[in-house]
């Protein structure tokens, strides 16, 4: 069963994200490193509204670095942080290499026995609207701010941003009027 975190994370990388959602049941957002695209900061801050931030990076110098730049661009975050001498590789000091235990123990405070509740949208909603069509699916992205991504990556992003089928068929009236 994965443990249910009062906020969202925000990680460096797809290793990290793929480690951490193997355990935990929350919202998990890459930067790529300190590339950190402008779709993916809308989608952040638009999450930021409803969810607690948490900067999760890797204990070094460019992980410290990134944390900064971060906290920058969202004032509100907090940030967990790991011990670089507990890991599970010795070629690497980051969060995809540590331990679960780890983890857990940085991710203490935001640890909670309750369900996460998001939206009820399901992929077939999204396909009876039409989103399956590519620029339908980019001009709706671009209005609620979750970047640019496929359908799967929208529903999740669309059901942590509690938006319900009825405020999606509004922008795609908007679409059709264009």
């Amino acid at each position: 069963m994965k443990i249910n975190i009062d906020g969202f994370l925000i990680v460096e990388g797809t290793t990290d994200k793929a480690f951490l959602s193997s355990f935990l049941n929350c919202e998990i957002v890459y930067t790529g490193g300190f590339a950190f695209p402008r779709g993916t900061q809308d989608y952040v801050l638009e999450l930021s509204r409803i969810y607690q931030p948490i900067i999760l990076t890797d204990p070094d110098l460019a992980g410290s670095q990134i944390r900064n730049n971060l906290l920058n661009i969202i004032p509100n975050a907090h940030c967990a942080l790991i011990n670089k001498n507990t890991n599970n590789s010795n070629r690497k000091n980051g969060v995809a290499e540590s331990t679960k235990e780890e983890i857990l123990k940085a991710l203490k405070p935001y640890i909670i026995k309750e369900k996460l509740v998001l939206g009820n949208i399901k992929i077939s909603d999204l396909y009876t609207l039409g989103i399956n069509n590519k620029n339908v699916r980019n001009y709706v992205c671009e209005y609620f701010k979750i970047g640019n991504c496929n359908i799967k990556t929208m529903l999740n992003r669309l059901n942590f941003l509690k938006i319900n089928i009825d405020q999606i068929k509004i922008v795609i009236k908007g679409y059709g009027n264009k």
